[in-house]
């Protein structure tokens, strides 16, 4: 899946430099946790991960009053000697992240959309920013912690490609705890799930009941636009979110994986998933 750094949540949120720091840390771990979320079905080395995006205007944006975010990238403060490790490690990977881009708002100006959201009672207008960017490509916004306007949770917009805005609801982080913790529903979808009224043949039929096929998708690893779990038997499921935090799934027959999507079926074989 695409990960978008939200820009509109670098809102000089931190009261001093030694804070903003390590709003960053949290940050970079973020997006450390999201990484196998950018994995997707492509075996080719250069093409098997979707992009992080980032704006154009990021690095002159404000985290804290006193300076921008170029600024506290390319500056020491004086933390104790953990923390400065720490802190040129994630300079380091934020700077090899966005520095080059892509930047959502080059591609998305090319792109006839609309984008608002509802903030302080008003429609505030998100063209070309990442927010619309996640609309557009159904991906993960990232934002920055203690952001005024972007507290955790995700957050709706409408969004529209020359038609009539709809409501998108957009999967939305601001810390690892919150990425971690998130639960997952599981429905029955009735493409797989004959306890369903419309039950068909259309897809491979779960073989789990509900309540054991929630508890496997709680467990589970999200790779890419999947979330995969192993059963108590060692069965491996894949579950695909469909609305909000709720996902259906089906068992997936390895040998296929293997053969459709290898980078997927390699990463869960390193976990001991795959034979």
């Amino acid at each position: 899946m695409h990960i978008l750094i939200n820009e509109h949540s670098i809102q000089q949120q931190a009261p001093t430099p030694y804070a903003a720091d390590r709003i960053l840390i949290e940050f970079s771990d973020a997006l450390d946790t999201l990484e196998p979320r950018r994995i997707n079905d492509s075996d080719d080395p250069d093409e098997n991960r979707d992009p992080i995006y980032s704006h154009s205007s990021i690095f002159s944006l404000r985290l804290c009053a006193q300076m921008t975010l170029k600024d506290l990238f390319y500056t020491e403060r004086d933390h104790d000697s953990e923390t400065l490790r720490k802190l040129r490690t994630v300079r380091t990977s934020l700077l090899r992240r966005i520095r080059n881009g892509p930047y959502i708002d080059t591609i998305l100006e090319k792109i006839l959309h609309e984008c608002t959201r509802d903030e302080a009672g008003s429609k505030k207008r998100l063209d070309e920013s990442t927010i619309a960017g996640a609309a557009y490509f159904e991906g993960i916004l990232v934002s920055l912690q203690h952001s005024p306007h972007y507290p955790p949770g995700d957050i709706e917009v409408y969004f529209s490609k020359g038609e009539e805005p709809q409501p998108v609801e957009i999967e939305h982080y601001t810390s690892v705890d919150e990425i971690k913790v998130r639960r997952r529903h599981y429905w029955p979808h009735p493409k797989h799930d004959k306890s369903m009224p419309t039950y068909g043949v259309i897809g491979t039929q779960m073989d789990l009941p509900p309540e054991e096929a929630e508890k496997v998708l709680n467990a589970g690893i999200p790779i890419g636009k999947r979330v995969f779990g192993r059963s108590a038997k060692g069965k491996l499921y894949a579950f695909h979110r469909h609305h909000s935090n709720e996902y259906h799934g089906y068992p997936v027959d390895e040998e296929e994986l293997r053969k459709r999507a290898r980078v997927i079926y390699n990463y869960l074989r390193k976990l001991g998933w795959c034979d």
